[in-house]
């Protein structure tokens, strides 16, 4: 759980440079190239006005003046208060004409006649620079303020919002989707493993148990008995591995329904003791009074292997024997029923019960020798949102409280 964490952590903090990285370089560039834009009025109102002069009440050009119009391809005219065209240099023919007011204000903001023209107010009158059509692309915008306003201080960052969004879901639902098809692979890959090797491990136990069985040969009898017993151990860590590996990833299809739980607790417990020939172990097995037609909605698969995993809990970690404890009550300031499997046996340190009694899902390494046992326990628990809780049986032993 902890590395895919830090997968997702590692993916985001990846994807926050790669967009900003992405965003700093389109800056760049878009301020590139506005500055290789070229001014498209080369010839500037002052180095023109210095090229006109008058004599004798008419206007003129210099032949410097002259030669950069021509350079640039622009034409100009001064018009004066009356609208009268009183100087001109390569102006059209179809614009040599008297000009209104209206003609004015109109050739001020967009186009004479389709020239892009810029005017200037000077001493002389309205200074008019022209270009060929079809060479500027010339329009005056207008907004209202407070269109701006909401503009910038209310879409823009939603629309920054909604882009960040879609960058950043994007990339994570395209990994999600490979993440899942990579796990759907892995829990097919051990679910067939733990079929193929569940296979001639049944017959390997049922040969065993068909020697053990015979006693005129109590040495192999004996030795088969311990082959049946490791090869249940085998088949119990395959399936836990199996249920583990369905749950971490969600790929296991477990139907919950309303579920008898001293029925089935009565079940498992009947299993268990019909498996094990060993006298060392009692158990004790009660229902509170009341609690027999109590029904819970759970996975009745889950349900077994969560209480089969905590009875041989304490089967394989004494050896020696014990009494195990299996109680079903009721806590009556929680109204919550509880399942309650404890045993007189060796326990287990105090450090041990600290790691099974955090949130997240010990890893089988961690929890040392009483390893993925427990934490299918923890993950059935889990996933039926139920509560667990861990402890030392009085002086010695090993207790689990599970909260329905």
């Amino acid at each position: 759980m902890k590395r895919k964490g830090r997968n997702i952590a590692h993916f985001v903090l990846l994807l926050v440079l790669t967009a900003g990285i992405l965003v700093a370089c389109n800056g760049a560039i878009f301020l590139y190239m506005m500055g290789q834009w070229k001014n498209v009025m080369p010839v500037s109102e002052a180095q023109l006005m210095n090229s006109i002069y008058e004599n004798k009440g008419k206007y003129f050009i210099t032949d410097e003046g002259r030669v950069v119009l021509e350079q640039a391809d622009l034409f100009a005219m001064i018009i004066d208060n009356d609208g009268n065209i009183i100087w001109s240099e390569r102006l059209p023919e179809n614009l040599k004409h008297e000009y209104t007011l209206q003609d004015v204000a109109r050739f001020t903001r967009y186009y004479l006649d389709d020239y892009p023209v810029r005017t200037y107010v000077t001493e002389k009158g309205l200074l008019v620079i022209g270009g060929a059509r079809d060479s500027v692309w010339k329009y005056t915008l207008e907004y209202d303020m407070g269109q701006i306003r909401a503009m910038l201080f209310q879409q823009l960052p939603i629309l920054f919002l909604m882009n960040a969004l879609v960058l950043f879901l994007i990339p994570l639902f395209i990994q999600r989707n490979w993440a899942l098809k990579k796990e759907a692979e892995r829990t097919e890959w051990i679910a067939g493993v733990s079929h193929d090797i569940r296979t001639p491990l049944t017959l390997i136990i049922g040969n065993a148990d068909s020697i053990s069985r015979q006693p005129e040969d109590k040495e192999n009898a004996e030795r088969a008995r311990l082959i049946s017993k490791q090869g249940l151990k085998i088949c119990s860590l395959i399936a836990n591995l199996n249920t583990s590996s369905k749950l971490d990833y969600g790929m296991g299809c477990y139907e919950k329904k309303r579920l008898s739980v001293a029925a089935s607790l009565r079940e498992v417990v009947a299993d268990i003791i019909n498996r094990n020939s060993d006298e060392q172990y009692e158990f004790d097995f009660k229902i509170e009074e009341g609690l027999g037609d109590v029904t819970v909605k759970a996975n009745e698969e889950l349900f077994s292997r969560m209480i089969e995993n905590l009875i041989g809990n304490s089967i394989r970690h004494n050896p020696e024997g014990c009494i195990i404890h299996i109680f079903l009550g009721k806590i009556e300031k929680k109204k919550k029923h509880v399942i309650c499997i404890s045993d007189d046996g060796v326990g287990a340190e105090n450090k041990l019960f600290r790691k099974l009694n955090r949130k997240h899902h010990a890893s089988a390494e961690k929890l040392g020798e009483h390893g993925i046992g427990l934490r299918v326990v923890k993950q059935i628990v889990s996933y039926h949102s139920w509560g667990i809780h861990f402890e030392q049986n009085g002086n010695s032993g090993f207790k689990t409280q599970i909260f329905l």
